[in-house]
C-alpha cells in the first residue's frame, strides 16, 4: 500500500469499518438478463486447495451481496453440474430492535 491508502485505511478502521484487502474470488462473473446484470463470485479450489481464513472473510461478506461459490476440482467432473457449487450461505444477520441496537 502506498501511503495515502494507509491513511485511509487507518481513517476507515478508527470509523468502525473491517477493510478487506486480501482473498477476492478468482472470478467475478457477470450475465446479461432483463434489466440489468447477474452477479456471482466464484473461488477456485484445486483438489490440494482449501479455503484460506482470509478468503473465506472476504466470500462470507460478499456472500450477503451476491450469489458466492466455491468449485472444487475433485467435483467438477460429476454429472450434475450444481453438485460443483458449494454455496457459501449468507450469514443471520442480527434482528433489528428499530433502537439501533441488535
Amino acid at each position: 500500500m502506498n501511503d495515502f491508502e494507509i491513511s485511509v485505511k487507518n481513517h476507515l478502521e478508527k470509523e468502525g469499518w473491517t477493510v478487506l484487502r486480501s482473498g477476492w474470488p478468482d472470478f467475478l462473473c457477470r450475465k446479461k438478463k432483463v434489466g440489468g446484470w447477474e452477479y456471482q463470485a466464484v473461488e477456485v479450489k484445486t483438489q490440494s486447495g482449501d479455503v484460506r481464513p482470509n478468503q473465506q472473510d472476504m466470500l462470507l461478506s460478499l456472500a450477503d451481496l451476491i450469489p458466492t461459490f466455491v468449485y472444487h476440482q475433485q467435483f467438477f467432473n460429476t454429472v450434475f453440474m450444481e453438485s460443483i457449487r458449494q454455496w457459501i450461505p449468507r450469514p443471520k444477520q442480527p434482528e433489528f430492535d428499530g433502537l439501533g441496537v441488535a
